[in-house]
């Protein structure tokens, strides 16, 4: 069932080191009934025809994980069928969009979705479903040595969460994307697409560079589709819910953007499905919530005028509503006091929470190199077995007992071999000099 409807939540953190005087403030939602998980190109009926049945977000990677016939405990929804285990896909990929309060496709099947555990935050959402234990990424990149298994988006959390530092993840190419933009529109036909976009906001062209990395990375999957071992793509479009925060739910510029990602999926999925010769899973897990900063606009103007005396001398009312969640703090001692003024100017409307140190500001990546760095395992507890452990050790023992049963029969025969009667060496040859004789 899908989650009872809360109050919107605003959370505000202080994240990288403290003299930075940087304030970021994010928006977490409330779940929406609209929210669907899509199957675009099925694999031999491996998804139940079932549709009203409740997809479980926070289950997508060990889901994943069954369609490629791996079971896992946490893989307890029913509407995903083992199917026949000698008859695979070769490729696993989901599209994810977090964080938008309207998106819908055309699929072959849709579920709903339960959103229990996760916020509307793209960072958080992905960390709770793809973070957490041994996900697909890390599970097959161990299975299988050569499996090609990589996460895209712009946001370089999501982007390695989903990867869980054993595979490939793609975000630094944005920046390289932004130098060449207008070339890359042009090379993948997109500048006629884009004309009620204005280029020259940071956030339009980031988000726009996203696209460009997604579309570019799905034509270098034909190189790697060949290799023999299964596949998995997790491409997360962080920036749309970036495109609505400027520009409102209901305009113009967010329907081109909309529109441009959904268009994106579309031709990335016929990509995929010719490239795997469609033996491949197309799926996307879309995720809405319910309301958005700019609808609140009297709210925003009021708590910028309580912020003003607090924010960077040159952040001016429409810089205040463009760079959120992100706001430049005139100095350190501040953070304290906009928080304040955040709860008083839109306390009514969200529940604000505040929370600050430089341990928030650690990333994924910083945060797996130190526990690689340092394995040592307090109160003498081992460290817990991998998943596979029974299996292999199931094969070991069917080997070894195979190699002993074969060795001691060999050496039962040669120790019970009578060579009077078995031996061709000391075959008694009388009878046969007799019967040439008599011939």
């Amino acid at each position: 069932m899908l989650p009872k409807l809360v109050l919107p939540l605003l959370v505000v953190g202080i994240f990288g080191c403290l003299n930075a005087h940087k304030l970021t403030v994010e928006f977490v939602g409330t779940p929406s009934a609209n929210s669907r998980f899509y199957v675009l190109h099925d694999f031999h009926n491996t998804y139940s025809n079932e549709e009203e049945t409740t997809f479980p977000a926070l289950q997508v990677s060990d889901l994943l994980l069954k369609t490629m016939g791996i079971l896992k405990d946490g893989a307890g929804w029913a509407g995903v069928t083992l199917g026949n285990l000698f008859s695979r896909p070769y490729a696993t990929v989901l599209f994810v969009v977090d964080g938008v309060t309207s998106f819908d496709m055309v699929a072959e099947k849709s579920f709903l979705v339960d959103q229990s555990g996760l916020t509307g935050s793209v960072t958080d959402d992905m960390a709770a479903m793809f973070g957490k234990g041994d996900n697909i990424a890390q599970h097959l990149s161990n299975l299988f040595g050569g499996s090609y298994t990589l996460s895209v988006s712009a946001n370089e959390e999501a982007a390695e969460v989903a990867s869980n530092g054993r595979a490939y993840s793609r975000s630094a190419d944005v920046d390289k994307r932004l130098k060449s933009l207008k070339s890359d529109l042009r090379t993948y036909g997109l500048t006629t697409v884009v004309k009620g976009l204005d280029l020259e906001d940071k956030c339009v062209a980031t988000f726009l560079a996203e696209v460009v990395m997604v579309k570019k990375t799905v034509k270098e999957v034909k190189s790697y589709a060949k290799d023999g071992a299964p596949d998995v793509l997790v491409f997360t479009f962080s920036t749309l819910k970036d495109v609505e925060l400027l520009y409102g739910a209901g305009s113009s510029q967010l329907q081109i953007a909309t529109q441009l990602v959904r268009q994106t999926i579309n031709e990335a999925r016929d990509d995929l499905v010719a490239c795997y010769k469609g033996n491949v899973l197309v799926q996307s897990l879309v995720l809405l919530w319910e309301g958005s900063l700019p609808q609140h606009s009297t709210n925003m103007k009021d708590t910028y005028q309580a912020l003003k005396p607090y924010l960077s001398p040159e952040v001016t009312e429409a810089d205040f509503k463009r760079k959120l969640p992100h706001l430049q703090l005139a100095s350190e001692g501040h953070s304290g006091l906009a928080c304040n003024a955040l709860k008083a100017g839109l306390g009514k409307t969200f529940t604000v929470q505040c929370f600050g140190g430089q341990s928030n500001s650690r990333s994924l990546r910083q945060t797996s190199s130190v526990s690689a760095a340092s394995p040592s395992f307090p109160d003498n507890v081992a460290e817990d077995r991998s998943e596979l452990f029974a299996p292999i050790f199931i094969m070991w023992l069917l080997v070894l007992l195979s190699v002993g049963l074969t060795l001691y029969a060999v050496s039962w025969w040669m120790w019970t071999l009578d060579p009077g009667r078995d031996s061709v060496i000391y075959r008694n040859v009388a009878d046969v000099t007799a019967a040439a004789k008599s011939r």
